[in-house]
């Protein structure tokens, strides 16, 4: 037991140093540069699919869960209008996320459902006009790219942004003075239509 919780406290302080560090290091400008061509080509991808409006990758690793080595991911893709879900989640012990999460997707395991009413994933993913290999190179290349969370603004359905490690928010907008952000904290243009952003959206 006490090995135990000297084990814990030792990750406990480990995990203080790494995090203290990774939050001096976040760099928006040094990240995009980075990520650019990614970034561009999920949005390529997701620009077309005007009913997709949310689309979400919550890891969930406390200390506790990292500890012992327990994974928990939940992924959600929503369409506003019309109250459509599709909710899945990795919950075990798993070595590859992508491998499990096409299992769940090409199984027809994931829960779907539109006003309320349970449907079928294949009539869910009509409806958005996405398939599922999309569904897997969407939650991969968020993965790989530090992305938790990706939405259409209200206001502009063809201005995007990204929620990056729970950090910061990169927006790509051709009409951001139409954007509903706060007033006093203007957006920082990166490239092209590329914008820093340091509010809350």
């Amino acid at each position: 037991m006490k090995n135990l919780l000297k084990k814990f406290l030792i990750y406990i302080i480990i995990m203080i140093l790494i995090n203290g560090c990774n939050y001096l290091n976040r760099k928006p400008d040094e990240y995009f540069l980075r990520s650019k061509v990614k970034l561009e080509n999920l949005r390529e991808l997701i620009r077309g699919k005007d009913k997709l409006s949310f689309i979400d990758r919550a890891t969930h690793l406390s200390f506790i869960h990292k500890l012992f080595n327990q994974k928990e991911i939940k992924y959600k893709i929503e369409n506003y209008k019309s109250d459509l879900q599709i909710e899945f989640e990795l919950t075990k012990n798993f070595q590859d996320e992508i491998q499990e999460l096409k299992k769940i997707v090409f199984n027809d395991l994931a829960k779907s459902e539109i006003n309320d009413k349970l449907i079928s994933l294949d009539s869910a993913l009509s409806f958005i006009d996405i398939t599922k290999s999309d569904i897997v190179i969407i939650f991969q290349s968020m993965k790989e790219n530090d992305i938790t969370y990706i939405s259409r603004f209200m206001e502009d359905d063809n201005s995007i942004y990204f929620r990056i490690d729970d950090s910061f928010f990169l927006i790509y907008s051709e009409n951001i003075s139409k954007l509903n952000l706060e007033r006093k904290i203007i957006p920082e243009k990166l490239q092209d239509n590329w914008y820093y952003y340091k509010g809350i959206i």
